[in-house]
């Protein structure tokens, strides 16, 4: 694959943040008691969730298929500094929003205990942390932990035997509602089959020419359109694995495959889906909050304030990433290089 080819999944990053960022502005609203408006097409936004595991299984097994001498250590060192600084630094901004909110407003809402605390810091798996989106970051570092474990030591061919025993487990679980431990409800999330989903299509995309881009595109983005519209959630009673999983597969493919040129700033509207992903929260609690103050109305109160909010979760992030992330990803990237020397 070239470079073009994964740039042509830049803009699939972009699309999948924005669209949990806009599901979360439709819940804000619902929760107000306002009408959210257009955001009622985002009903089911979550499904940005599921693109993002689909990309991830197919980038984490592409990427490392195509440098396997780099070994286990490099690949876990590369993944710590791509996810955790730039998670503490926007976790940081979480906990200090939540302190001036309690001191400043006295909102209780918000408190936070050592253990969430400790919880949120180490990405533990579980569902109760800081930034509520976490849970997905905790599933990942999981997800890096099976591959590297088995992909370096067994191969391509032992990766997709443990990844298809997790998965194989994780069903079982819950079709037969096995009781589990707390800390085991979420490795053993069904949802886990989407990074296989993605792995897959890496592995076919490596070792056969591919084929039906397009069809398998067209295919993906209608049964997506159906699924947000809650055609398959709703009216079929469709997991997400289905619903969302398997349309997120298909566009993956068919993108994975497509050599496309992008404007650079579709580029890097890509490249900051990271960091909207994980602060879009954060823009909306301080902007809604000053927004408040200064006009005594809730900004969830028009679907139009509501547009302009999302406006500045995405221009903050594309500026973060632009003057932070991309230094940042620079400098831990020639850390990296000097490690291996």
């Amino acid at each position: 694959m070239t470079n073009k080819r994964i740039d042509s999944l830049q803009l699939l990053r972009g699309i999948a943040a924005s669209l949990v960022a806009m599901f979360h502005l439709y819940a804000a609203a619902g929760a107000e008691d306002y009408d959210p408006g257009l955001f009622k097409l985002f009903k089911h936004g979550e499904a940005g969730v599921d693109i993002f595991f689909v990309l991830s299984g197919f980038i984490i097994f592409f990427t490392a298929s195509k440098n396997t001498k780099a070994g286990p250590a490099y690949f876990f060192k590369s993944r710590f500094w791509r996810i955790f600084p730039p998670y503490w630094a926007v976790l940081a901004l979480y906990i200090a929003a939540f302190l001036a909110s309690y001191y400043i407003f006295g909102d209780t809402t918000r408190s936070i205990d050592i253990k969430t605390l400790l919880a949120s810091f180490a990405l533990a798996p579980i569902p109760d942390q800081v930034i509520i989106i976490a849970w997905t970051l905790s599933l990942e570092l999981i997800f890096y932990l099976v591959f590297g474990l088995s992909f370096f030591v067994l191969g391509a061919a032992g990766f997709f035997v443990v990844m298809c025993a997790w998965v194989a487990f994780s069903f079982t679980t819950s079709l037969y509602a096995i009781s589990v431990p707390g800390f085991l409800s979420l490795p053993l999330n069904t949802i886990v089959i989407e990074f296989l989903f993605g792995s897959i299509i890496g592995y076919l995309y490596i070792n056969f020419r591919p084929r039906f881009q397009i069809p398998a595109l067209i295919a993906g983005c209608v049964l997506l359109g159906l699924s947000l519209a809650g055609g398959f959630p709703e009216v079929l009673h469709l997991s997400r694995e289905i619903a969302f999983g398997l349309p997120a597969m298909l566009i993956v493919y068919g993108l994975s495959g497509i050599d496309m040129k992008l404007p650079e700033w579709v580029n890097t509207w890509g490249e900051s889906s990271y960091i909207l992903y994980l602060a879009h929260l954060l823009v909306y609690l301080v902007v809604g909050k000053i927004f408040e103050i200064v006009f005594s109305k809730s900004i969830y109160s028009s679907p139009a304030l509501m547009v302009f909010l999302f406006l500045i979760a995405t221009v903050t992030a594309y500026l973060a990433n632009v003057f932070l992330e991309r230094p940042y990803h620079m400098w831990y990237r020639r850390r990296l290089v000097r490690s291996q020397k």
